[in-house]
């Protein structure tokens, strides 16, 4: 946390940078959440989905570290009633 430090302007603007930020970064992590639901109840497998995914045109941050780690695998297990 803190490596990478820059500077933005007036007072403010660093916190505006961070919002704008975490906005692209809740877009991406629901287009994420929203293609493996859509995946899995089209019969895809999750894990191969997530494979492809992440060595495709459709990785971002979110797929990388969310959907490696199981959590939008578990919430498209749950949509999907199988928990």
């Amino acid at each position: 946390m803190g490596a990478n430090i820059v500077h933005c302007g007036a007072a403010g603007t660093g916190q505006t940078a961070n919002v704008c930020n975490n906005l692209i970064l809740a877009i991406s992590m629901i287009g994420v959440a929203e293609g493996m639901d859509l995946g899995v109840r089209l019969g895809i497998d999750p894990h191969k989905l997530a494979a492809i995914v992440n060595t495709s045109s459709g990785q971002v941050h979110a797929s990388t570290i969310f959907v490696n780690d199981g959590f939008f695998i578990f919430c498209a297990k749950v949509l999907v009633s199988d928990f």
